[in-house]
């Protein structure tokens, strides 16, 4: 399989190896400045999914990339990109794409930015993590991104407890004999009182 176009980006942070399990496959990562991110990277041919940037949980990612860029790599989980080949010189890494080669997985993350440099006017100094991964058959990348686009994000519930708010709750009634029986996040199965009902 040919290379059909070829992007090279400057990278801050450059390592790369061999697949542990098939020669044929290098693995690469690095990050990418927001600003730098080249446009019109392809999409279709390996992503699951149509990508919809305006649904309230990517419009947050743009505003993350222009409002707080220093913390955007941290808050966000980066791009899977499927290529031929890769190269990296003097901090500048090529991506060799073919046909059926493109961003897998973080599409909406991918295009966030892209929004996020059109508000900024390009100025973002933010970074996004690119995975990438070169040599893989077409068979075998489409099972990854379909692996990877069904992942399950943590219900509001569960995140409510992580960030502390319902912290009051646990110290209020810890004496009660009912604390026991509350979950204050999904999964907690065999408690029969969730954390929302006391809220309500």
């Amino acid at each position: 399989m040919g290379v059909s176009f070829s992007v090279k980006v400057p990278v801050f942070g450059y390592a790369e190896w061999e697949d542990p399990c098939n020669r044929k496959v290098k693995h690469c990562r690095f990050y990418v400045r927001i600003k730098d991110l080249p446009v019109g990277l392809p999409i279709d041919p390996v992503n699951t999914r149509k990508q919809n940037i305006n649904q309230k949980v990517y419009q947050g990612v743009v505003r993350s990339a222009v409002m707080t860029p220093d913390k955007f790599h941290f808050q966000n989980n980066g791009m899977l990109v499927l290529v031929r080949s890769f190269d990296h010189k003097e901090g500048l890494a090529t991506l060799n794409f073919g046909k059926n080669d493109g961003v897998g997985d973080g599409a909406h993350s991918y295009l966030s930015c892209v929004e996020a440099n059109k508000r900024t006017g390009g100025v973002s100094e933010g970074y996004i993590t690119f995975n990438v991964i070169s040599g893989l058959e077409n068979r075998v990348q489409k099972r990854v991104c379909l692996f990877r686009n069904t992942s399950m994000s943590n219900r509001v519930q569960t995140r409510y407890n992580y960030e502390g708010y319902f912290d009051l709750i646990k110290r209020e009634i810890q004496r009660n004999s009912f604390a026991s029986k509350v979950s204050y996040k999904e999964n907690e199965k065999k408690k029969p009182i969730q954390a929302r009902f006391l809220v309500s």
